[in-house]
């Protein structure tokens, strides 16, 4: 049988072939090249999206303080002495007794004694006669004085009805003829208004100090006492009482406006368009003046934009301390900068900086005991520095703070540089936000008015805060605006540690009428004084019908008034 012949390849066929097995091996060197890209990629998304993961459970489960654990070290027993070591002391040498340890209190116990301003009722508790003799030979005991106790008493809520009876009367003569004249009512807050003063004022404080919506004071407090009142007009009232406090804002506005520096922060606002029926995502903002301007002012407008921000500091060259928002890019670094409207100087926050640091906690703990330790240091200078003149402060940032600072920003720069940290990871992402600011970081520094981070600004809009998770968002944009008066007042008058009830209750009274008013500066929180006699009528009257005198005439009231003014 003829077998056939196995037939060899050319040499040009294997030159063929051995191009092509070439082209295939860089294409699957391609592909593979590719794969590893898409391979490492994956893996920065996975480390991404499980930072996020363990972001959201820390905020929803995990602890709000960034303190840090204090290293408890274990009592140190006393050393023993030579007697006890070898044992040659004495059997009649008396013992020592030890002092006894006190006991550590709980924090925030103990007994105060009641502010002396709080009204006292007195209750009589006496001795039954029995009590009061001898059992055996009946003798009277001797009266030696009383023991008092203080209980604080609550009584709730009490409404009651001003009936303001006017006098009328018509011409008894020819002269007159059919005249008829009826005494005018005192001016109100609210003209023609159902409600006094005190009424608002404490409605206002209910929503913007104690955070209960409107609705739960209608369905609630005023329907337990049987008082039917619309929802709808407590927010006419209160539109009408921010329509008056507009003024004293606006001057609260340009003091802040030439402060030497301005904290300012937002927060989501939700705000609902009665016209279009939505509801859309706003912002409200804060800015809070200097030591020389001492004001919170509240600013809500229905758009996350940049624009409102520059609308009101426009003109301002000072400092501004903010986070590093986008929306303040444009305010430090205008696109077309006007030489004489120099843009404001950037301040950064090391509370916000830090924060990124503690996230990162348990992906890197030794990077992050490193920069934490650093923060520690940094806080605990101007812990010390707190209360010390500006010149002080100043001077010890520059000898002790700078050179931790540089500590820092070299640290971040070693740990970016590290290829085993991630760009995308919450340490990388760290040290980027650290390093992208860090002029702004350092900025505090250089003057001792400024703070080292913008805590401030973030308490104060922690006041919008829990009020917006009771009431959800604001009814309208013109809600909004109202509201932000109203929230600036009451901001700004406990930032002085007034009463707030008793600050608007008085700042009304006098915004009411004309001839009470006087110098508007006069009403700001840090120059207020409380009117020693009734600022207005209405006042007057109330203040006459508490001493029991309801028999006097208007114009004792107008007297009354004009000899205060």
């Amino acid at each position: 049988m003829d077998m056939e012949e196995t037939r060899k390849p050319t040499y040009e066929e294997l030159l063929v072939e051995n191009a092509q097995l070439k082209e295939e091996v860089a294409h699957l060197k391609i592909e593979d090249a590719k794969k590893q890209e898409r391979i490492a990629s994956l893996e920065a998304l996975v480390v991404e999206l499980n930072a996020k993961i363990d972001t959201l459970t820390q905020m929803l489960f995990g602890k709000k303080s960034e303190k840090s654990k204090k290293d408890q070290e274990p009592p140190q027993e006393p050393p023993e002495t030579e007697t006890q070591v070898s044992g040659d002391a004495p059997a009649t040498e008396p013992l020592v007794e030890e002092p006894k340890r006190q006991r550590k209190k709980n924090g925030g116990g103990g007994r105060h004694p009641f502010p002396s301003d709080i009204p006292r009722r007195d209750i009589q508790v006496s001795l039954s006669p029995e009590e009061c003799c001898c059992a055996h030979c009946g003798k009277d005991f001797v009266l030696m004085g009383v023991e008092i106790t203080e209980v604080l008493n609550y009584i709730p809520m009490v409404l009651e009805v001003l009936r303001f009876i006017r006098q009328r009367r018509k011409a008894a003569c020819a002269c007159s003829g059919t005249r008829i004249v009826i005494a005018e009512p005192p001016i109100r807050t609210i003209d023609k208004g159902l409600v006094t003063t005190e009424f608002i004022a404490a409605m206002l404080m209910n929503k913007y100090c104690d955070h209960l919506p409107m609705h739960r004071q209608v369905g609630r407090l005023f329907k337990s006492a049987k008082v039917n009142i619309a929802e709808s007009s407590i927010c006419r009232w209160r539109d009408q009482v921010a329509e008056q406090l507009e003024p004293l804002v606006t001057l609260m506005k340009s003091a802040i406006k030439e402060s030497s520096c301005i904290n300012t922060d937002a927060s989501p606002a939700p705000i609902r368009l009665p016209k279009e029926k939505r509801i859309v995502s706003g912002n409200a903002y804060v800015y809070i003046g200097g030591d020389d301007a001492p004001y919170n002012v509240f600013d809500v407008h229905p758009n996350q934009s940049a624009k409102p921000i520059h609308e009101f500091l426009k003109g301002y060259a000072n400092n501004v301390q903010c986070d590093a928002h986008s929306n303040y890019d444009a305010l430090f670094a205008p696109k077309n900068p006007v030489p004489e409207h120099p843009p404001p100087k950037e301040i950064g926050c090391h509370a916000h900086c830090r924060r990124y640091f503690v996230k990162a906690k348990e992906d890197e703990p030794d990077w992050i005991k490193r920069f934490l330790n650093l923060y520690k240091n940094l806080y605990k200078i101007e812990a010390e520095i707190k209360d010390e003149p500006l010149v002080k402060r100043y001077a010890r940032r520059q000898v002790d703070s700078v050179p931790l600072l540089d500590k820092l920003f070299d640290l971040c720069r070693e740990c970016a540089n590290d290829a085993v940290i991630l760009p995308k990871s919450r340490v990388g992402q760290a040290c980027a936000y650290a390093l992208g600011n860090e002029a702004a970081l350092r900025r505090y520094c250089t003057d001792g008015r400024l703070a080292i981070d913008n805590n401030v600004s973030e308490r104060t809009l922690r006041e919008f805060v829990l009020g917006r998770k009771n009431w959800l968002f604001f009814g309208s944009p013109e809600a909004a605006r109202w509201s932000a008066i109203v929230m600036s007042v009451l901001s700004s008058a406990r930032r002085h540690g007034l009463n707030e009830w008793e600050y608007l209750v008085d700042v009304l009274y006098r915004l009411s009428d004309l001839r009470s008013q006087g110098a508007m500066s006069d009403l700001l929180p840090d120059r207020w004084q409380k009117s020693p006699e009734p600022p207005t009528e209405l006042a007057a009257l109330l203040v006459k019908q508490q001493q029991g005198n309801t028999g006097f005439t208007r114009t004792q009231l107008q007297r009354t008034v004009s000899a205060k003014n």
